[in-house]
């Protein structure tokens, strides 16, 4: 039998939405064919993360300027077409950002970012606990007299959260890690710093074996001005090993990947190493986090690596470079492939002749890559929009490519080094955050859908731009 998948739709020229059901309430099928899609209004928006949900749809979020003066968190659930269910922005009287969404075991979500509506200090750290239909189940803060922000938030196997990212309230000096746990309601069970005399921050926490791995970024230890690190806890939050990866220039990690023999994989920018002015990389290391193989890959101008995720035959990165873009020197959306040596099987491209990003990713249960970012190229009203690509895991060409591009992969001298860092524990004032939670209109753009080319010359680009 097949399931028609209930979706909101808008009538061309009218402001009537309504739903269309044909024996489906969710995502109970799934589209494999490839799209490229935009989301946004009047002001900027930009989706910084992506998580496959319960019912296969996919919810995203970011940050949004078109429904209030200042910058609001955006939620979106869109369906495996891509079109969108339901859109919500979570708001106080001030900037507002979400960084990482996550599916959880109920159906719906959890947020994190930073906020300077609510809170102890200047900003705070909130979470945000969604149902399947959008809806705040708890919202909190956790903070100090100064600044928090969290990157990451990962729900652990007892039903709670692990949540990672910056302190300057509580550092040993300047800005530190985070690390915190809570429970399944948000309430905090442990929480730590860890830095040195400069800057750390994490930007991603994992479970991994008997604890969690952490991957951040440190100006205290290393080799060069700054370098990538990993950090080993336990479940009780004690420190366990540290080891930092760099060379002589400046690195920036910006994926984490466990693997399930324990070994671990990092991406990021490398200023050390590689063919152009900054290149993406690939760090992997074993359980303990001695490096396995290390390699860059880039072009004349900077390569950027944003997300990293496991295939059959091996990883895909995302991010964006400016090496391919011979229109304005502009980025595109970028895609590697790489086989399970680091060694690149293919790689592509998608944008338009402006600034087009991919900021992270995910590898959906069905083995299709999605992407989400920002778009200036196929933005609609504002200069900005939320950019949603998904792609099948393979060589074959699709008509929502913008081109086939060739990156220079090579071994990257990565140095390691071993570190006993401050840790220390601490206490954050958590709160509860009185959000607005309200639904919202966003209007969307089919840039490409598989066999159907929407926009995609860049001439005729070039040609309505001026």
């Amino acid at each position: 039998m097949t399931f028609q998948v209930c979706r909101l739709s808008k009538i061309k020229n009218m402001k009537t939405y309504f739903v269309i059901a044909f024996l489906a309430l969710s995502c109970l099928t799934y589209s494999q064919v490839s799209f490229q899609k935009s989301y946004g209004d009047s002001g900027n928006e930009k989706g910084y993360s992506i998580t496959e949900l319960k019912d296969s749809c996919y919810a995203i979020t970011g940050v949004t300027k078109s429904f209030s003066s200042d910058k609001d968190i955006i939620v979106l659930k869109v369906d495996t077409a891509g079109v969108v269910l339901w859109t919500r922005t979570i708001r106080g009287d001030k900037i507002d950002v979400g960084r990482k969404i996550m599916a959880t075991e109920d159906g719906g979500m959890v947020i994190v970012g930073s906020t300077a509506s609510f809170g102890a200090g200047r900003r705070d750290i909130f979470a945000v606990k969604l149902d399947k239909e959008g809806k705040t189940e708890w919202s909190k803060t956790y903070g100090g007299p100064e600044n928090e922000y969290a990157f990451a938030v990962t729900p652990t196997v007892d039903g709670g959260y692990i949540i990672g990212g910056e302190t300057s309230s509580f550092g040993v000096e300047g800005s530190d890690v985070l690390i915190f746990k809570t429970d399944a309601r948000g309430n905090v069970q442990w929480s730590s710093a860890i830095g040195g005399k400069n800057v750390e921050y994490a930007f991603d926490v994992l479970e991994h074996s008997d604890g969690y791995i952490v991957g951040f970024e440190t100006n205290s230890w290393g080799r060069g001005s700054k370098d990538v690190a990993l950090l080993k806890m336990d479940k009780k939050g004690a420190y366990q090993w540290l080891y930092t990866y760099g060379g002589e220039g400046e690195e920036n990690i910006n994926g984490l990947l466990t693997l399930d023999d324990g070994s671990i994989v990092m991406t990021g920018i490398t200023a050390s190493f590689g063919h152009g002015s900054l290149d993406g990389f690939m760090i992997k290391c074993d359980k303990s986090g001695e490096i396995i193989f290390s390699r860059s890959y880039g072009e004349q101008e900077a390569e950027i690596f944003q997300g990293v995720m496991k295939t059959d035959d091996g990883f895909v990165f995302c991010g964006y470079s400016n090496s391919f873009n011979d229109q304005l020197l502009a980025e595109d959306v970028l895609l590697v492939k790489v086989n399970e040596n680091g060694r690149t099987k293919w790689a592509k491209t998608y944008g338009g002749i402006f600034s087009d990003v991919g900021l992270a990713m995910i590898l959906s249960v069905r083995g299709e890559v999605l992407i989400v970012g920002g778009t200036s190229s196929f933005s609609g009203r504002g200069d900005s929009d939320i950019y949603l690509i998904k792609n099948q895991d393979n060589a074959g060409m699709s008509t929502c490519e913008q081109g086939r591009v060739q990156v220079i992969d090579q071994k990257a001298a990565f140095i390691s080094n071993n570190y006993a860092p401050n840790v220390k524990d601490i206490k954050l004032v958590v709160a509860t955050a009185e959000f607005e939670n309200i639904e919202q209109l966003l209007p969307d753009l089919n840039v490409c859908v598989e066999g159907e080319t929407i926009i995609d010359e860049r001439d005729e680009q070039l040609k309505s731009s001026k």
